[in-house]
């Protein structure tokens, strides 16, 4: 049979999911008196605590009723949801002769609270759920159910698109007992499989298996455990952190050892006897001081272990977070094999053997350098400067201030297209980065700098961009000190104003900003016209005049925009009564906006008025409806009833939507429901959009008044949702008794 076929028949066999497979669902939600109601969304069965507390009987708590249901066969899912569905994971194992297939979905129940059971059903409709798709066992394809590969654009080595899309899914929804252990049985391992490790178990299925290499023979050897007596644990009270914590000194120990003619780093890690350091001394701890504390031998680790040839190659090789004794190399980020040890304190770390660096020719430089960053980078320093040639040619050339810059996330290619706009090849640094030597020793003195904030940040990262920007030279070697020097001030001084060259550009401003930084291109007008600007201004506050000149000149309509060019404004006077001129015009503009808006909505509700009553207008013997005439009736209705629709003036003004008065014929001047029908005059299929009284409340609240809207509505041709009429269900304002409108016909 070839997998469209076995496909086929599984849809065929299974044409809905198995219940077996899908877990038992219980509702939590509360009756009119405050007290609870559970219900069985399979077989419908409801427990009310009203009735345990009449006999006399014990109403179990949430945790006893989980651990309850817990040691079912087919594990309980606890909802506190009045209604909609819940979602879930589904999968199944199958075998058509050699054939093992894993089929997988999300699968929905129906959660409303009426009486009955109702069946688990495959479910497509959501955004983020997921298609009925299948993997067969040594196939790196996935299949949907109609037989055709999904996505297979995305196939490399294995598929991207079930990887990063489908898996990130699965894992958002709450796993259920039955198909974590069809899973299991799938993938062949020991733990039940939930939705959350598919995605590492796929990728290791069908992962071509490496080549044995020398690194893996040394990674996976038994070592001893490092002498560590001058090296005693200690505890000390931590006040820096967000709240005040004890950590243990000396509890990592960074070990770099000689093995044959590689190096190997472990990560170790120590822990206390708790029982001999517990809570009543640790609270009497002072800041600052250490207490001795005893190791627990029993609790030593060793997860990760860092293996460098002599031809500096790198495998970092860890055990995995099942702890499993079989060192296995990963291609994860730096900080993912170690740092979850501990904090980035010092005094928690421990670095031996380190001076091993320097028996190989590719670390060697790297000994001096490692000697002056905090204990709690190095290692990160080691490994990306052995990864990243960039970082070896500034440690080497005595840049280090960059280099640690670059350094100080795990995201080095990143880091260094942000501040050089470059990638990273194999070149001397002044023609990969296009700077000469003084110009990158102005730099190294940047960095070299400690301050802290957004501001010195910002300035860090896109000073060599904005200086770029304003030379307008190809070449930006070529330039000389003088003119270094000076694009250097000018450029800190445009990022630390805020003045970003897209401001002179696009009103929206803070969109570009964020999206595009200062990474784009600027003309060369532009260009002189900021170094002039700059030359005359003299401080931010001049800047930042000069670009609210900009945005101002840039917002007004052509009709009453100036006749000036604010790119030819050569003095601080000129700015300034540009700048006040324009401020002027704007106002005048606003002003005359706002009256043609005022009077424009005006003319709306008059000529509407009419139209509207003449379509939906009705008076019965209890109830009316009406429509607002003006738009302060509009806005008295929503003062009154203490609701939003006083902001609708726009949309009932110029036709976007219909807004009418549910009233009594008594009190026709009273407000008491507003209801929102789609579309103006002229829509042809209007439906109900909401209805709602005083604070929200919904229209169950008066069910007095449900027969006569409900007569209104199919007079009138407007579709409806009984969820929105009644809101049987959850939402703000609800009902203060629920009922399911069986006795309205609904």
């Amino acid at each position: 049979m070839t997998k469209q076929e076995i496909i086929q028949q599984i849809i065929t066999l299974n044409p809905e999911p198995d219940q077996s497979k899908c877990p038992e669902l219980w509702l939590n939600y509360y009756d009119s008196k405050k007290l609870v109601v559970r219900k069985n969304a399979n077989t419908g069965e409801i427990q009310y605590q009203r009735e345990f507390i009449k006999e006399g009987k014990k109403w179990t708590s949430v945790w006893e009723f989980i651990k309850k249901h817990n040691e079912t066969p087919n594990r309980g899912v606890f909802v506190y949801s009045p209604r909609a569905s819940l979602e879930t994971a589904y999968m199944k194992n199958w075998r058509f002769g050699e054939e093992r297939v894993l089929e997988i979905a999300s699968v929905t129940i129906d959660g409303h609270r009426g009486l009955g059971a109702r069946d688990w059903k495959f479910y497509t409709g959501h955004y983020n759920s997921v298609p009925r798709i299948f993997m067969f066992e040594g196939d790196a394809h996935i299949y949907n159910a109609d037989g055709t590969e999904r996505f297979p654009e995305e196939m490399k080595t294995f598929n991207h698109h079930f990887v990063s899309v489908d898996c990130y899914h699965l894992q958002m929804f709450p796993g259920n007992r039955a198909a974590a252990e069809e899973a299991k049985r799938f993938f062949k391992v020991e733990d039940n499989v939930y939705p959350w490790k598919v995605r590492e178990l796929y990728k290791k299925s069908v992962r071509k298996p490496r080549k044995p290499q020398p690194m893996d023979d040394i990674a996976n050897r038994e070592y001893d455990w490092p002498d560590l007596k001058n090296y005693p644990l200690s505890e000390r009270k931590n006040t820096t952190a967000y709240y005040s914590n004890v950590v243990t000194a000396n509890s990592n120990v960074i070990y770099c050892m000689p093995v044959e003619e590689y190096l190997m780093i472990r990560i170790l890690t120590r822990h206390c006897v708790l029982e001999n350091n517990g809570y009543e001394k640790r609270i009497y701890y002072v800041p600052g001081n250490y207490y001795p504390c005893p190791e627990d031998v029993t609790m030593r680790g060793e997860r990760t272990r860092i293996i460098i040839s002599p031809k500096g190659e790198i495998g970092i090789y860890t055990t995995g977070w099942d702890h499993s004794k079989t060192y296995v190399r990963t291609s994860a980020r730096v900080s993912y094999s170690y740092s979850w040890y501990g904090s980035d304190q010092d005094d928690q770390f421990v670095y031996l053997g380190f001076e091993n660096l320097a028996k190989i020719n590719k670390t060697k430089y790297l000994v001096p350098v490692l000697e002056k960053v905090k204990k709690s980078t190095k290692l990160q320093v080691l490994v990306n400067a052995i990864r990243h040639p960039i970082l070896e040619q500034m440690y080497k050339a005595g840049f280090e201030n960059i280099a640690n810059y670059l350094n100080e996330g795990d995201e080095v290619a990143a880091s260094l297209k942000k501040v050089f706009n470059v990638k990273e090849k194999r070149m001397p640094l002044t023609k990969l980065l296009d700077m000469n030597t003084y110009q990158l020793k102005k730099m190294e003195e940047l960095f070299k700098t400690t301050e802290r904030g957004y501001s010195a940040y910002d300035v860090k990262k896109n000073i060599l961009v904005v200086m770029k920007q304003l030379s307008g030279v190809d070449t930006f070697a070529s330039l000389s000190k003088e003119t270094t020097d000076e694009l250097f001030e000018i450029g800190k001084v445009l990022i630390n104003a805020s003045l970003w060259y897209q401001d002179l550009r696009d009103t929206n401003n803070w969109w570009y900003r964020n999206r595009y930084d200062w990474d784009g291109d600027m003309t060369r007008e532009e260009a002189k016209q900021l170094l002039k600007i700059c030359k005359f201004c003299k401080n931010s506050e001049g800047l930042r005049m000069y670009i609210d000149t900009c945005r101002l000149y840039r917002r007004l309509p052509e009709n009453y925009r100036p006749d000036i060019d604010i790119y030819d404004i050569d003095n601080m006077r000129s700015l300034e009564i540009i700048h006040d001129d324009l401020i002027r015009i704007t106002n005048v503009f606003r002003e005359e906006s706002q009256r043609d808006r005022e009077n424009k909505i005006a003319e709306g509700f008059k000529s509407r008025y009419p139209k509207t009553i003449k379509r939906y207008g009705v008076t019965g013997p209890d109830f009316l409806i009406d429509a607002p005439e003006t738009p302060s009736a509009l806005t008295t209705e929503g003062a009154m009833l203490s609701h939003c629709v006083g902001g609708y003036l726009e949309s009932v003004g110029t036709g976007g939507t219909t807004i009418l008065f549910l009233r009594k014929p008594e009190l026709p001047s009273t407000p008491f429901y507003t209801i929102e029908v789609s579309g103006g005059d002229k829509e042809k299929n209007p439906r109900l959009i909401q209805i709602h009284g005083y604070r929200n409340k919904w229209l169950g609240n008066n069910p007095e008044a449900i027969p006569f809207v409900k007569k209104w509505l199919e007079e009138h041709d407007i579709t409806y949702d009984k969820n929105i009429l009644l809101c049987n269900s959850e939402g703000y304002g609800s009902c203060g008794k629920y009922i399911d409108g069986k006795e309205f016909g609904l």
